[in-house]
């Protein structure tokens, strides 16, 4: 998976809490919660581990009885997450994979423009010094 598609899946994961929803586990398990966007729950559960990684989606776990349940826990977005989510455009992954692939290009362009100077203006400096070489051996 390439960067951008990476990013793509990430707001598309996102998406799915659309409305402010959470989901159980169970819910998280469901094909129907995963197929639209990839076949292997394992590879939606990975991406999902770091939206929560990164402070966008929060795992709440219910107790009962001060026994905390894991397959009972809850999914949900955190203010983060929903602020994110509303914005995709400007605040999405795919909207920073663009924008730090745009500025990578600039990058490139910059030292190859640097490096070329560096070249040219040590040629023109070799060039100097064996003119005057020349002139003085004469």
């Amino acid at each position: 998976m390439t960067k951008e598609e990476k990013a793509k899946f990430l707001d598309n994961l996102l998406l799915k809490f659309e409305g402010n929803k959470s989901f159980n586990h169970t819910q998280v398990h469901d094909r129907s919660f995963y197929e639209s966007l990839d076949d292997d729950f394992f590879v939606v559960e990975n991406h999902l581990n770091f939206l929560i990684g990164d402070g966008m989606i929060k795992v709440t776990p219910l107790s009962n009885m001060g026994n905390i349940n894991y397959e009972l826990c809850y999914y949900s977005l955190t203010e983060k997450g929903f602020a994110v989510m509303t914005d995709l455009e400007n605040l999405g992954y795919a909207s920073k994979q663009k924008e730090e692939s745009e500025r990578y290009a600039l990058d490139v362009g910059t030292y190859k423009f640097a490096k070329w100077s560096v070249i040219l203006t040590a040629i023109a400096i070799l060039l100097s010094i064996v003119g005057l070489i020349k002139c003085h051996s004469n």
